[in-house]
């Protein structure tokens, strides 16, 4: 695979997710926008040795379905926490959702009693459908 070279005096391109969070409206004074982050529900996938035994060097979702299908892989964090009984099954690699996520920081205390904060979301929630935003995570200091 070839990568892309810069003429001298360009810039590299902005990522995605600044220029995303940078067509949200400012939120109320003591809150913040710090970022849209991918993340992974209800956990990150874990691979076992078993996820190694396909052969292929390159672990992709389809390679990781062939492994739990071939050869009973499953997700490390899954069978940890079936074994302490506060997940009731093993997720296979396609039940562990990618979510883009808008990160706040907001006062400490209720939620619903920080004033603003729900104004506020509904405010934007239009913007978080059409930037496939999938929720908001909340910081409170």
């Amino acid at each position: 695979m070839k990568r892309a070279r810069l003429k001298r005096g360009s810039e590299a391109p902005k990522k995605k997710r600044l220029r995303k969070i940078s067509q949200l409206p400012a939120p109320p004074a003591g809150m913040k926008l710090l970022k849209i982050e991918k993340i992974i529900t209800p956990h990150p996938y874990m691979i076992t040795p078993k996820h190694l035994e396909t052969g292929r060097m390159y672990l992709d979702e389809s390679t990781l379905v062939e492994a739990e299908e071939r050869h009973g892989a499953q997700c490390e964090i899954c069978r940890k926490r079936v074994r302490a009984g506060v997940q009731d099954r093993v997720l296979s690699v396609t039940e562990h959702k990618k979510q883009n996520v808008l990160f706040m920081e907001v006062p400490k205390g209720d939620l619903n009693e920080i004033a603003g904060l729900k104004k506020y979301l509904f405010k934007i929630k239009p913007l978080l459908e059409k930037l496939k935003i999938d929720g908001v995570a909340f910081k409170q200091v």
